[in-house]
């Protein structure tokens, strides 16, 4: 079970999970389905972002945090955090990108 819970992509899964849980709060939404969205959307960005968010937030944390796995983990956290934001972000642009190909 150990091996279960020291492997990263769970451990960034959780972070942003974690990260997820403090947008939800900090929105002050009491809707359990946009909760559970929140903690899902943060998971997933978590995971699949970090390889780009990692290297980034080390060279502007490096000296804060002591190692790759603590930068890890901050870095899943706030991915999570700003998971929805970053997400909400793209499909809007691509939304409006499309309404101005289509309207051309």
């Amino acid at each position: 079970m150990k091996e279960f819970f020291s492997d990263p992509t769970l451990k960034l899964a959780l972070a942003g999970a974690a990260g997820g849980i403090v947008r939800w709060f900090t929105i002050r939404d009491r809707m359990w389905p946009d909760g559970i969205i929140n903690i899902v959307v943060g998971m997933l960005c978590a995971v699949y972002l970090a390889p780009v968010a990692v290297p980034l937030l080390g060279q502007v944390v490096g000296n804060v945090v002591g190692d790759a796995e603590q930068l890890s983990g901050l870095s899943g956290f706030l991915i999570g955090v700003g998971g929805l934001t970053v997400s909400g972000f793209i499909i809007d642009f691509w939304r409006t990108r499309k309404k101005i190909l289509n309207d051309e």
